[in-house]
């Protein structure tokens, strides 16, 4: 039937007749073939409402409606996967036909191809130029020649990169099972067309000169972009790069390694490689992720570092920000960041993105650290004009959660012991395991605890009771799990938390304004405060000012706008729950607002204020709790409540 099919989609694309002679050269085979198969698909073609038009010396065509027409080829295709593509797939298969194939497609071959209409075709197109945008390419279509990818080599072999041959990765990374590994290796060969086992064999070669082991996905990854750069190769393409990379990278070791596995890859398939092919692979090498980590103390590849550096100590700041916490001066952090930086900059700048097996895991267990490097990340796609993915997103977003977790308030604690030395080692060992947030300031005896006053404690930690002013928990000499689970239940009481001074006042609270956009509700709310001379006429511009800066988005439903404190003449706090959903910044619409001016003297307050923000928000009921709640008077008792720790005084 595939012959009989290909014979249908010959006739059906000439306008015109189309010789019997043309079709057999066509198809390979012989005129008699050709005409016993017109035979056999008559009833067919009549079946489907067609007609079948012989004229002797000229040819044959197939007259009737375009639908009609497309139901004989699916009739015919029922054996083939095509007609069974879903719109994401069919999508699919249409970019790596022109990425893999680099031939440009008539649309009446693709009508025929997908068995869908050309609005179809029109309409994944236009789906598909969407995802390819970050990475500068686009599917250009011309009446006359068809369907064509335009974009750079290095552009091309980015899109290559992302939108290849992975989507089993996540699987056999995370279980590596045969199944899973198989899924891969099939996928890799149907649509690369190539000896994934050989590949693989020059990338563990690889990983024995350089002297160190790739993660898996990075191994994976390395495996795909040879095989593109194969491909690439055979069909005549070449990868250019700067002449300062170039210089650079051939002073690195790693760059005699490269050139011996390039030659190694021409022998093994039969191509040719080019000077820039290597340096290629060899940036491919230094930006891989390693299971042991690179040192970069002797190794620079970006001779912007310093302008790296001030970037990164602003991105810190933004996001520091978002997240109601300072850390700015964390060196873990920054160091932490500047390492993973400099070589996934690398990278991406010339098309090398890793796939993160735990993606959706970071996600959604720091969805708001995430959301808060999402909205500040473009400080470095401008910089370096690259597209960081979600995926790389997620590998700085474990960086700040790091931070977070050093950045916990400290509880200065006194462990006393009757029971001896070895006990009160086993149960200091247990408590540094298990809470990081204890600074265990001492072990002593009962009779030194009276030599700790009020002010240099917060928590003791006994195996007896004791007579003292500040705050014991009793615990058995092994710790046992009952004991671990009343301490951690205690430390609620133990921590003091640092409120904001700010008070939310129940007329700077509003329920349901009638407003229709983000511009509107700004003026609206500071027209309010300079009325009531808490600010200048001109905070609203510095806020427009300040969202001008990215978006003020902290979670999917609630934007926190302000304006700068040279603007402010006394702090105060509004809080906004609107009647409809505004448009506020990239796709997101908001349904609360929290508005904070505050001067420089009460910037320690709003900073307080910020923390109890970030600490309600991880509770992913609070802002539902707060949309139901109808009354002005019991919203404003609720945020002082859960925001500036004042309890209502009840009636």
């Amino acid at each position: 039937m595939n012959r009989k099919e290909e014979l249908i989609k010959i006739i059906l694309n000439e306008k015109d007749f189309v010789s019997v002679d043309f079709i057999a050269k066509q198809l390979k085979t012989s005129t008699k073939t050709i005409r016993n198969d017109l035979i056999f698909l008559e009833p067919l073609i009549h079946e489907h409402h067609l007609n079948m038009v012989r004229k002797p010396g000229v040819g044959v065509t197939i007259e009737g409606d375009f639908f009609d027409k497309q139901k004989l080829l699916n009739t015919l295709k029922q054996n083939t996967t095509h007609s069974y593509l879903t719109p994401e797939e069919r999508r699919q298969h249409l970019l790596h036909s022109l990425l893999i194939n680099q031939t440009s497609k008539r649309m009446k071959d693709l009508e025929l191809d997908y068995y869908v209409s050309r609005a179809t075709i029109h309409a994944d197109i236009a789906h598909l130029n969407e995802s390819l945008k970050p990475f500068q390419c686009e599917i250009y279509y011309d009446k006359q020649h068809g369907l064509k990818l335009i974009g750079s080599e290095a552009q091309q072999r980015q899109v290559m990169a992302h939108f290849g041959p992975l989507e089993p990765l996540v699987e056999y990374v995370m279980d590596g099972s045969v199944k899973s590994k198989m899924t891969f290796i099939q996928r890799f060969n149907d649509v690369l067309n190539l000896d994934f086992y050989e590949i693989e064999a020059i990338v563990d070669e690889a990983q024995d000169l350089l002297g160190y082991t790739f993660s898996i996905e990075a191994s994976l990854n390395l495996i795909v972009h040879i095989a593109i750069a194969i491909q690439r190769a055979k069909q005549g393409y070449d990868v250019t790069l700067s002449h300062e990379l170039v210089d650079t990278l051939k002073q690195q070791k790693e760059y005699n390694i490269a050139r011996g596995i390039s030659l190694r890859i021409e022998q093994s398939f039969d191509v040719k490689l080019s000077s820039s092919e290597t340096i290629y692979l060899c940036l491919h090498f230094l930006g891989a992720k390693r299971i042991k980590e690179l040192q970069f103390k002797h190794m620079s590849i970006s001779s912007d570092t310093e302008e790296l550096e001030s970037i990164i100590l602003k991105f810190i700041r933004k996001v520091q920000s978002s997240m109601g916490l300072f850390l700015e001066n964390d060196a873990a952090l920054f160091n932490s960041l500047l390492l993973h930086l400099k070589p996934t900059i690398n990278r991406l700048v010339y098309g090398l993105s890793l796939q993160n097996p735990l993606y959706e895991e970071i996600r959604f267990n720091y969805e708001m650290i995430y959301r808060a490097i999402e909205l500040n990340i473009h400080m470095f796609n401008e910089a370096y004009h690259i597209h960081i993915p979600p995926n790389e997103i997620a590998y700085l977003v474990l960086h700040f959660a790091a931070a977070k977790e050093r950045n916990v308030t400290l509880i200065r604690t006194l462990v006393m012991c009757a029971s001896g030395l070895g006990t009160s080692q086993l149960i200091v060992s247990k408590l540094k395991r298990t809470f990081n947030n204890l600074h265990i300031v001492d072990v002593v005896s009962s009779f030194d605890v009276h030599r700790y006053k009020e002010n240099d404690i917060d928590l003791v930690i006994s195996t007896i009771s004791l007579e003292t002013p500040i705050k014991t928990i009793v615990i058995s000499p092994l710790l046992t799990d009952y004991d671990i689970s009343m301490i951690k239940h205690s430390l609620n009481d133990v921590q003091t938390i640092q409120f904001s001074n700010l008070r939310f006042l129940p007329h700077h609270v509003w329920i349901e304004p009638e407003v229709k956009s983000k511009e509107e509700l700004l003026l609206l709310m500071s027209n309010q405060l300079v009325k009531e001379g808490y600010v200048k006429t001109s905070f609203y511009d510095s806020m427009l000012e300040r969202e001008a800066l990215g978006p003020t988005l902290v979670s999917p439903t609630l934007a926190i706008p302000h304006g700068y404190s040279d603007h402010v003449l006394q702090s105060v706090v509004m809080w906004v729950k609107l009647k409809t959903p505004i448009h506020w910044a990239l796709e997101e619409s908001i349904s609360q607002v929290l508005l904070v001016a505050s001067t420089h003297h009460d910037s320690e307050s709003h900073q307080h204020l910020m923390i109890q923000l970030m600490n309600q928000l991880e509770d992913l009921v609070w802002e539902s709790t707060l949309l139901l709640i109808s009354e002005p008077l019991s919203l404003t008792h609720q945020l002082n409540q859960d925001l500036c720790g004042v309890i209502p005084v009840k009636e």
